[in-house]
């Protein structure tokens, strides 16, 4: 294969290798577009290919397969040709151009083939497959930060600041295959907010007094829960009523007390059950793609660390690290956010729910004065006529079996 043929910069379709050769090629005619513009030679094109492949993509394992009655296997591949991954890490239209670099580099390691008894990585009668780089780092990032938390440097570490901002580094990047975004726009909808009542004069004081009972409590008697420290009011609601009434995990025979509440403008929210539909046409040449890609398959599998559900006696220090994340989001993420929503732990990620953070006082500092600004319309306001009481009359469970060793193992690492 002739490695002289010139390859030009709009042959190329992923954007980083397309403008790195453009920084760095000459002028000359393309040998497959035929036009002028800047470019590289093939064997300079096929080396930046070479690096790269041969640090993420490995001989694919065989597996038996059974044909008709037959007990004894044929084996087979499962991956994909070298001419096929080439072009697909290239993104070219004319496929000539990831044959050729194939044929190419298949003639380059001949020689350490046959002599030296190399595997073969473009044998164009064999598959190949991606490496995974899973999503290791980030996990590691995560248990790291937990554990600081949980048992280090609570409130003033700057470590925990630091994995925040690998953890969600410019999350608005990911879009879902339906274009969502993580950080969205909530539009005006209804919200469901629920309570315990132990008595019937209890209940008939929540019932005429629905605003500010079944409100967010105030900041004084504010418990902690989920997204929240003690002593900080934010309101937890879900999108609809069995969500709502579950997530107080009643028992038996104990009644509920719900009522609804409207948004009264579009929220600026954090939607987590968007994360596992996330989706980024990652450049394979970019020097952190390996993590960018740890990144992303985080990111896919948050929700499950997210919504997991704990035990009474558990949830004031495993809520801790989830609380140092909330305010981290509305604060330092796309210039703060008003609202998350996220799977409940209560119906396995079925459903949705939704808390808004208690802003009413936004402060603004100029120069050595503080002032503060007028309070705007509430996020919410309740819905006349829409108290409703409910009687638990029996309660499900669904339960997951594992081994000891891969249970602890997970538990360790946040998949439970």
């Amino acid at each position: 294969m002739d490695g002289d043929k010139f390859i030009c910069c709009n042959c190329i379709g992923d954007h980083l290798l397309s403008e790195k050769i453009k920084s760095h090629g000459s002028n000359a005619q393309c040998s497959y577009c035929g036009e002028f513009d800047i470019g590289e030679s093939l064997s300079s094109v096929a080396a930046r290919v070479d690096a790269v492949y041969r640090e993420f993509y490995g001989y694919a394992e065989s597996y038996p397969v059974f044909y008709g009655d037959s007990d004894r296997p044929d084996y087979e591949q499962r991956g994909d040709s070298p001419e096929y991954i080439i072009n697909m890490m290239l993104k070219c239209h004319d496929t000539d151009i990831s044959d050729d670099i194939c044929s190419f580099l298949s003639e380059e390691e001949g020689y350490s083939v046959m002599s030296d008894g190399a595997d073969a990585m473009y044998d164009t009668t064999s598959c190949y497959q991606h490496i995974d780089v899973g999503a290791g780092l980030h996990y590691e990032l995560w248990h790291n930060f937990c554990e600081d938390i949980k048992h280090g440097a609570r409130f003033f570490s700057l470590d925990a600041h630091r994995t925040l901002s690998q953890v969600f580094d410019d999350i608005n990047s990911y879009s879902s295959t339906e274009g969502e975004k993580p950080i969205r726009m909530q539009p005006i909808c209804e919200i469901y907010r629920c309570r315990k009542v132990n008595s019937i004069e209890e209940m008939k004081f929540i019932s005429s007094n629905p605003q500010s009972e079944l409100d967010a409590p105030p900041k004084h008697v504010a418990k902690s829960g989920r997204m929240n420290p003690l002593g900080v009011s934010i309101f937890y609601g879900a999108f609809d009523k069995d969500t709502c009434i579950a997530e107080l995990r009643p028992a038996v025979g104990e009644r509920i007390i719900c009522g609804t509440f409207k948004l009264n403008r579009p929220l600026k929210v954090f939607d987590f059950t968007v994360l596992n539909k996330v989706y980024s046409e990652l450049s394979m040449f970019d020097p952190e793609y390996a993590e960018k890609l740890s990144q992303l398959e985080f990111l896919r599998n948050f929700e499950s660390i997210i919504s997991k559900a704990f035990l009474p006696s558990q949830s004031d220090l495993e809520y801790l690290p989830l609380q140092a994340m909330t305010e981290y989001l509305s604060r330092y993420v796309d210039g703060g956010v008003d609202g998350i929503i996220y799977p409940s732990a209560q119906t396995a990620g079925a459903t949705k729910n939704i808390v808004v953070f208690k802003n009413s006082n936004r402060v603004k500092v100029e120069g050595d004065f503080i002032s503060y600004l007028p309070e705007s319309e509430p996020f919410l306001s309740f819905q006349e006529g829409s108290i409703s009481i409910h009687e638990v009359q029996s309660v499900a469970y669904t339960q997951n079996e594992s081994c000891l060793e891969s249970y602890l193992h997970d538990m360790k690492y946040g998949h439970y």
